[in-house]
């Protein structure tokens, strides 16, 4: 579910924009997102483009589409009111050098004029849809995904931001502020067995799921896991990569090393070189 809208360049002579055009003098940033909607600075590689604001950082303005006649912004929602004003900030910002009067909010057609009662009918929606998160996504948690990596809220606590809409946007910005690295299972398959394999970094904060995921789909059909390890590089002088089992690995961070990140994933604060080499040893 987002929230849409597309701009038409009304000039005879059309030319199209780049990200440093939409942008202009706002200090908005490009995150451009990989398979496993992670951001990373590898444009070949990423599948979406998104603009956002790294004063607050939410779910971000997707640049859907980007050609010389229309440039198509998504937002997904329930977002956060810094989304929704940066939304219509670009949508404004384009339409003004396009010379349109005008941008087209899903099916409606909505004059520049119109646009700050536009905003704040979306903020008002943004609420509502946060109060009817157990309508939206269960009773359980949900999945929100962002401007830098994927998110899980349990939905009671979703539902609450409905009444702290604020509370909403730091959330997400915390969360994303920490800067870590979230890591994603790589699938193998090595002497009969077929492996998840979790990488992790030596140097900084690095995410891991609390439980590995030993399921995939491949050519239609389901495939488990055998089992699960987890690979970080030059841990040892003589071995390019160590691997352990993820439990064994999990269970042997020192306590004070390891947080809750969202309801589903663990936070590994930076692990010296030391600790590294003893989780490994056992």
């Amino acid at each position: 579910m987002a929230r849409e809208v597309f701009i038409h360049n009304s000039r005879l002579f059309k030319k199209s924009l780049s990200l440093a055009d939409i942008i202009g003098d706002n200090t908005y940033e490009v995150s451009y997102l990989d398979d496993k909607m992670r951001m990373t600075t590898q444009k070949s590689e990423s599948c979406f483009t998104l603009l956002f604001d790294g004063n607050c950082i939410g779910r971000g303005v997707q640049v859907v589409e980007n050609t010389k006649d229309t440039i198509h912004l998504a937002v997904n929602l329930p977002c956060t009111q810094e989304d929704i004003q940066m939304l219509y900030i670009v949508s404004r910002r384009i339409a003004s050098i396009w010379k349109s009067d005008s941008i087209m909010v899903e099916d409606t057609k909505v004059s520049l004029s119109e646009i700050k009662k536009m905003e704040e009918h979306d903020i008002a929606m943004n609420k509502s849809l946060l109060g009817d998160a157990p309508k939206l996504f269960g009773d359980d948690y949900a999945t929100l995904y962002c401007v830098t990596l994927p998110i899980c809220i349990p939905v009671k606590q979703l539902q609450g931001y409905s009444d702290d809409y604020q509370g909403f946007s730091q959330f997400l910005d915390e969360k994303q502020g920490l800067g870590a690295f979230y890591s994603c299972p790589i699938f193998y398959t090595l002497n009969g067995e077929v492996i998840s394999l979790y990488v992790g970094i030596s140097e900084g904060e690095f995410i891991l799921p609390n439980k590995p995921q030993m399921s995939f789909m491949n050519d239609g059909k389901e495939v488990q896991c055998d089992k699960a390890l987890i690979a970080i590089p030059e841990v040892f002088p003589d071995e390019k990569i160590s691997k352990l089992d993820y439990q064994t690995f999990v269970d042997r961070i020192p306590k004070e090393k390891v947080s809750e990140f969202d309801c589903q994933h663990m936070l590994v604060s930076n692990l010296s070189l030391e600790e590294l080499q003893s989780i490994y040893k056992g």
